[in-house]
């Protein structure tokens, strides 16, 4: 749905079909019309109301590209047939049905077919006759000599074989075809002006020649309607019904159109449907007509009209956006003023040197992609210039003025002909993608395609039906030549036209040759997205290196030789903060691309679902990392803190060299419990060197630093790591994680100063694991609080690649969302978690993000879009910012803690942890595997349901953490 747009009329401008389908008690009558070059899909009701509105993708995973055929179900499934261009050669690539549901939700595709780019296939396709059935769709397929008949459910069961029926040369020869409504009979037109029926799979019977006709009849687009068979008439601009001995009865013509009040310039009937015996719905001149022959009345819809409910729709959209830009811009306020006058001042330098470098990049890439369209536009026109003049040398203009009737059609007149086009455009032995030429001759006030180089649309093909108003007419009134840019209905093109003349300097016909504009635009969309996405990302991982460098030097380098305890903890936080940065980047590089990498390795098991088990080696991982934290807080030795998070950075190093060598499903799990030992000793000593600290505010201050440090490096690995496995391959990126594991393990051994943990609490105070979790507030902040948002977390981690992959969305883009979910993490969290710390207290302020999250995921489970999932990503990017920090605030302000010791408490936290996040993949999975909406809808309604259980049975205050 185009919700942005504040128009408020939609012009079928450039229509190429109209479907009729019938409502329900639920749904009105309604027409979907295609439209705009085959860009655009709209369904409007009976009075010009607009329904919906789908908008063409470059990419089956999200959607049509270029649509060429539309059936409707009866519960309102709407299949659409599409053809899809590389936008680097320009050469049709795939074409696919794909369906939406009522609502207009992307639904997938149902059935695929990969072009060869040698075969150079036509704009519109193959597929013929799109019907739908009780279960999925039906249709036709042209192949090189035959038609074949596919029957499609639209479950993911794989289609049936096709069924045969031999046609010589019918890629080429077959105009239109179509199936009767029980699949049993086959007509179709050819470039002959022949009409044929057969049985599927037997031998097609002529059933109408319009060459033995004494007027000019071509048939064009065919159709069923029970035994009936109906055909436009492309000579004789109607739409007759077929009968027998070779001959036809008018149903609709200019005539009968004046009869029911309809008049226009010309009638062009080339795509209809027969919806009954007298009614007729089609496309004319920018207009849908519903025709009743027996009322002898005409509904025209020349536009649609925004209806009530879109207005609401749209004016919900503008008024989301305003609120999120001044809630954004009072959050920042806040911030700003939040902070101490070196942290403001900071801000504002950080402000103003991210604008500056937003308005050089910004600047720099219009000014590239405008002189670059520049010159691409002045080559190509270059190009038209010469395949113009070689045309006018290479066409035989007396073969053109021979070839005045269909029966001329591939006589040696015709095919000399087009031997000659495709000579114009031939380069090196092969023709051009995206490149066409054609001859038209004019026969009164209509210009006809005489031929196009592949053969295609047959003889007379009616072009444009307004000569006097066409570029065509001082072509060949004047003998001027054309260069220029024009849009039809079958996409935008720039083109060369000349006239043709003869030895006695008569024109005879007009040649014409085309490029591709449309596919050349998508192409440049396509380049300039993802300039612009790669320069967004370098800018984010630019920014965070040089503040967290930044960091250092004003918290490490100042403080090195300072001996009071708060120029120490500077220090400390300085320290930790880089070296978290550094390994967590390391750790994070591979995060946007995990899940496809599993993918590809993963194979059946069973009757579990693929989407589970291409989570599984995470779910080991963060099981593994939960055993050893559970293990770090029972074992003590003299070597300290430091020791372990030198331990844990080779560990986890030596599992990302395992993971990248894996080639097997088995090698890359036993890669990824390495990896999770690693990080689960790596994630508790980091946490653990603050939490020993007894001056509460040193440690408070201190778990903010490292959560800075440790969200910065997710992001930026997350964000950096997509880019790099883009250019160089995602298993050499598994080994650059190795690196800087080692680099952060040098760091540490270098700068960090150690500190040894506490000894175990002892005594009759003391409290046994058993008896610490089973307490009532620590074993409801972990099972309704805790665990359910860390697996919702994987959302991002886990749900959103393998979703946006199934958009069509590459490494990069995927990265995108780390890179939403990461400036809200490491520059919004210090403030937003002082902020809820004084609006709500440590405990009430975890309630409120869960159910922040809640409305995400509704939101998600309700849209089903990209743009959702990445609104979802947002959101959880400022819960997440003071959510967990908060979480750990409300654990070690327990009274329990003391009792129990604070390493031990992190090794119970880290076991939670680790277990929502092998939860958040198998929850997901499921998801997935049920339909979105229900299965993100369940998981939504139970963080609802237990952060809400955390509230009532815990009742946190507002006071602030012992």
């Amino acid at each position: 749905m185009d919700s942005f747009s504040m128009g408020q009329t939609v012009s079928f401008d450039k229509a190429s079909l109209a479907v009729f389908a019938a409502g329900d008690a639920q749904r009105p009558d309604s027409y979907f019309i295609v439209y705009d070059s085959n860009k655009r899909v709209a369904q409007v009701d009976a009075d010009g109301a607009l329904l919906q509105l789908l908008k063409s993708k470059s990419n089956a995973k999200a959607g049509f590209y270029l649509a060429n055929d539309v059936a409707v179900a009866g519960d309102g499934t709407i299949y659409i047939a599409s053809t899809y261009i590389n936008p680097e050669t320009l050469a049709v690539n795939r074409e696919c049905i794909v369906k939406y549901d009522r609502q207009g939700r992307y639904g997938g595709v149902v059935f695929a077919h990969d072009h060869d780019e040698s075969e150079v296939v036509d704009n519109t396709g193959l597929i013929r006759g799109l019907q739908s059935t009780a279960d999925g769709v039906r249709f036709c397929m042209l192949s090189t000599n035959a038609i074949l008949t596919y029957q499609v459910s639209s479950s993911a069961a794989p289609p049936a074989p096709p069924v045969r029926t031999e046609v010589p040369d019918a890629r080429v020869a077959v105009q239109s075809a179509t199936l009767s409504s029980d699949g049993m009979r086959l007509a179709f037109t050819t470039a002959a002006a022949r009409l044929f029926v057969c049985r599927v799979g037997e031998t097609p019977q002529l059933a109408f020649d319009g060459s033995a006709t004494d007027r000019l009849s071509i048939p064009g687009h065919v159709r069923f309607l029970g035994d009936a068979i109906y055909f436009s008439d492309l000579g004789g601009d109607n739409i007759a019904q077929l009968q027998d001995g070779n001959q036809s009865q008018v149903v609709f013509d200019a005539e009968s159109a004046r009869r029911a009040g309809y008049d226009d310039r010309f009638y062009e009937c080339k795509n209809f449907q027969a919806v009954t015996a007298d009614r007729m719905v089609f496309n004319n001149n920018g207009k849908i007509i519903d025709f009743d022959r027996a009322g002898n009345t005409c509904r025209i819809l020349n536009e649609a009209r925004w209806s009530v409910l879109i207005w609401l729709i749209r004016g919900a959209y503008w008024l989301v956006l305003l609120v999120a830009a001044c809630s954004a811009i009072l959050l920042l306020r806040r911030v700003a003023l939040s902070a101490d006058e070196d942290g403001r001042r900071m801000f504002k330098q950080m402000l103003l040197v991210v604008c500056m470098v937003v308005a050089a990049a910004g600047i720099a890439v219009s000014m590239v992609f405008s002189n670059m369209s520049r010159q691409l536009n002045e080559s190509s026109m270059d190009g038209l210039r010469g395949y113009l003049e070689l045309g006018r040398l290479l066409v035989d203009a007396d073969a053109v003025d021979r070839v005045r009737h269909v029966s001329h059609y591939m006589n040696d007149d015709y095919s000399q002909l087009l031997r000659q086009l495709q000579l114009i455009i031939t380069r090196d032995g092969a023709l051009q993608a995206g490149t066409y030429s054609g001859i038209y001759k004019v026969f009164g006030n209509k210009v006809t395609a005489l031929a196009y180089h592949d053969g295609l649309r047959g003889i007379f093909f009616p072009y444009d039906y307004d000569y006097e108003a066409s570029i065509y007419a001082p072509v060949q009134r004047d003998g001027k030549i054309y260069m220029g840019e024009i849009a039809d209905q079958y996409g935008v093109w720039q083109i060369g036209v000349a006239p043709i003349h003869n030895a006695n300097g008569d024109c005879v016909g007009i040649l014409e040759v085309g490029l591709d504009m449309s596919a050349r635009q998508e192409a440049n969309r396509q380049l300039l997205k993802k300039t612009v996405i790669s320069i967004a990302m370098v800018l984010f991982v630019l920014i965070f290196i040089f503040l967290e460098l930044g960091f250092l030097n004003t918290h490490v380098f100042v403080n090195v030789a300072a001996n009071d305890v708060h120029g120490k903890q500077m220090y400390a936080e300085g320290v930790l903060r880089f070296a978290s940065y550094l390994a967590l980047t390391g750790v994070f590089l591979s995060a946007a691309f995990l899940p496809l990498f599993s993918k590809a390795l993963s194979y059946p098991m069973g009757n579990l679902p693929i989407d589970i088990v291409i989570g599984l080696p995470l779910v080991v991982e963060t099981l593994c990392g939960a055993v050893v934290a559970v293990a770090y807080g029972h074992i003590h030795h003299r070597l300290g803190i430091k020791f372990d998070i030198i331990v844990a950075c080779l560990v986890t190093a030596a599992g990302m060299v395992l993971t990248g060598m894996a080639d097997s499903y088995a090698w890359l799990t036993a890669g990824r419990v390495v990896v999770g030992m690693g990080i689960g000793l790596l994630m508790i000593a980091f946490r653990t060197y603050f939490l020993i600290d007894g001056n509460s505010a040193y440690r408070e201050s201190g778990v903010v630093a490292l959560t800075a440090g440790v969200v910065a490096g997710i992001n930026t690995g997350s964000v950096a790591g997509g880019m790099l496995a883009a250019r160089l391959g995602m298993r050499n990126v598994f080994m650059m994680q190795a690196v800087l594991l080692v680099l952060a393990a040098v760091f540490v051994l270098l700068m960090l100063r150690n500190r040894r943990r506490l000894p175990s609490v002892e005594g009759p105070q003391a409290l046994s694991t058993w008896k610490f979790v089973f307490s009532r507030d620590i074993w409801v902040f972990f099972c309704f609080s805790f665990l359910p948002v860390t697996a919702c977390g994987m959302f991002l981690g886990f749900f959103f690649p393998l979703f946006a992959e199934a958009q069509g969305c590459t490494e990069e883009e995927i990265s995108g969302a780390f890179m939403l979910f990461g400036l809200c993490g490491v520059y919004l969290g210090p403030s937003l978690t002082r902020m809820t710390t004084d609006a709500f207290g440590a405990g009430r302020a975890v309630f409120v993000g869960a159910i922040i999250m809640t409305a995400g995921l509704l939101f998600f489970a309700y849209a089903q879009t990209l743009t959702a999932a990445y609104i979802t990503v947002l959101l959880f990017g400022l819960t997440d910012s003071f959510i967990f920090n908060q979480g750990l605030n409300y654990l070690t302000s327990l009274k329990q803690m003391a009792r129990f010791g604070e390493d031990k408490t992190m090794g119970v936290y880290n076991v939670f942890e680790s277990g929502g996040e092998a939860v958040g993949p198998i929850v997901f999975g499921l998801a997935m595997s049920f339909g979105l909406m229900t299965g993100v809808g369940l998981i939504a309604g139970m963080l609802a349901l237990t952060s809400t259980l955390f509230l009532v049975i815990s009742k946190p205050t507002k006071e602030p953490p012992c």
